[in-house]
């Protein structure tokens, strides 16, 4: 059997949930042993930018239970928990960087089958050629990789950079190093967006008594809803192969009003749809979905993404304190009188990863026609197995996209479940195509 080799370009979850689920591919009997290489910037391999944070009020917005990076073993994640010491159930939820840490265990635990291998080069990837034969990968120090595939998973790119006359200081990218250090109990802080970032952020800067005052301000002012303490079950809601956006929404609506006439909870609605969300966006069609961006995805994202108990709890107190004001960019500019702010922050989350201008790897494959926009402008563009679509629509075999770069296809990509189940899925595909030369 020959060996296949696969560049994962990205450590953080999506590129190590990927190198394991490889790893545990050609465990199976009769396959091909494979030989990874995880090319990561960062000194560390396992947190990436959304669990690199050291703060214990940055909570995890889903369960333990829901966040075990092993396929069919749920429990892995709580079990890791325990055996370090954090008395954790399946029903908590925990430190994200504890999240972290755990990532970066389980690639150091990852089994790697006979005649396999894995290895972890810190680079910035800058360009990807593909050619008949395989990929090379150029690497930001002039080193060069060889492989048969490549995957990107590239992670969150910063946020847009904005400007405003509104402060002397803006922050454009408040998970930078040290991007927070100058504001201090006297600054007036405006937070761009009412999004997660934005509560984490807030949490930051009140991490003791001496809180700055804050408001938040986006377009519809509207904040994540809160978790239950206590999970609630998943409710099924009927729907249709083909969908369009009036009939889901209107499903949508009678479920969760036969839900809470059953006495149950709408967030069960949620999160029944929640296996079969990237089917309904694949099947809508791109008017439906460019109408879903402009009336529905902000109203979707808050009751979908929501807030674990205990960071809600927070944020009210900061609200009632009056340290933390939530309004609508409408409402500030209309108060009749000019905020005074030192300090702007911009919370309004990632750009898109085919954004131009935040990576010298996706800038030179859109450049060359290697890879494309999705036509909704909201990441790389792929076909239904994450396989990169070139400016003619032409599928790589050589090249794959994984976790935030496949948001306009599939939509649901950044939560831990769905990328370990793209992974998973991959992996099965990557295996099956082992070494072979493209025809």
């Amino acid at each position: 059997m020959s060996e296949h080799r696969v560049l994962i370009v990205g450590g953080g979850a999506a590129g190590v949930l990927l190198a394991v689920a490889l790893l545990e591919a050609a465990a199976a009997a009769g396959a091909d042993p494979v030989a990874v290489t995880l090319v990561e910037r960062r000194a560390e391999v396992g947190p990436g930018l959304a669990y690199s944070t050291t703060s214990s009020q940055h909570l995890l917005n889903n369960t333990a239970g829901c966040m075990s990076g092993v396929s069919g073993d749920p429990d892995h994640f709580v079990r890791w928990l325990r055996a370090r010491g954090h008395d954790a159930g399946g029903d908590d939820y925990v430190p994200r960087g504890w999240y972290g840490d755990y990532l970066t265990d389980l690639l150091a635990a990852a089994h790697v089958p006979d005649g396999s291998g894995l290895e972890v080069v810190h680079g910035e990837a800058i360009d990807l050629v593909e050619d008949a034969a395989g990929v090379t990968l150029a690497l930001g120090d002039g080193r060069t990789l060889r492989a048969d595939r490549a995957v990107l998973a590239v992670g969150n790119p910063p946020p847009h950079r904005r400007t405003t006359d509104l402060a002397d200081v803006v922050v454009n990218d408040p998970w930078a190093p040290d991007a927070l250090d100058g504001i201090g109990p006297a600054s007036r802080v405006l937070l761009v967006g009412t999004g997660l970032t934005m509560v984490d952020v807030a949490l930051t800067l009140a991490r003791d008594e001496s809180a700055p005052a804050m408001t938040a301000a986006s377009r519809h002012g509207l904040l994540p809803r809160r978790h239950r303490r206590v999970p609630v079950r998943p409710h099924p809601v009927g729907l249709a192969a083909e969908v369009t956006l009036p009939d889901l929404l209107a499903r949508v609506r009678g479920a969760v009003a036969r839900a809470e006439g059953d006495g149950a909870d709408w967030r069960g609605v949620v999160d029944g749809m929640r296996p079969r969300l990237q089917g309904i966006w694949q099947a809508l069609g791109e008017d439906d979905r460019r109408r879903f961006l402009r009336h529905v995805a902000r109203r979707w994202e808050v009751v979908r993404h929501r807030m674990a108990p205990g960071v809600a709890d927070r944020l009210d107190a900061l609200r009632a304190a009056g340290t933390l004001t939530v309004t609508t960019i409408g409402e500030l500019a209309a108060s009749g009188e000019r905020p005074s702010f030192t300090h702007v922050v911009n919370c309004t989350g990632p750009q898109p990863v085919s954004a131009p201008g935040w990576s010298m790897l996706v800038d030179q494959l859109v450049h060359r026609g290697t890879a494309r926009p999705d036509v909704l402008g909201l990441g790389l563009d792929a076909d239904p197995d994450g396989a990169l679509l070139s400016e003619t629509g032409r599928a790589s075999d050589r090249v794959f996209a994984l976790g935030y770069a496949r948001r306009g296809t599939d939509w649901e990509c950044t939560a831990v479940p769905e990328i370990r189940a793209h992974a998973d899925a991959l992996a099965a595909l990557l295996s099956s195509l082992g070494a072979r030369v493209a025809a």
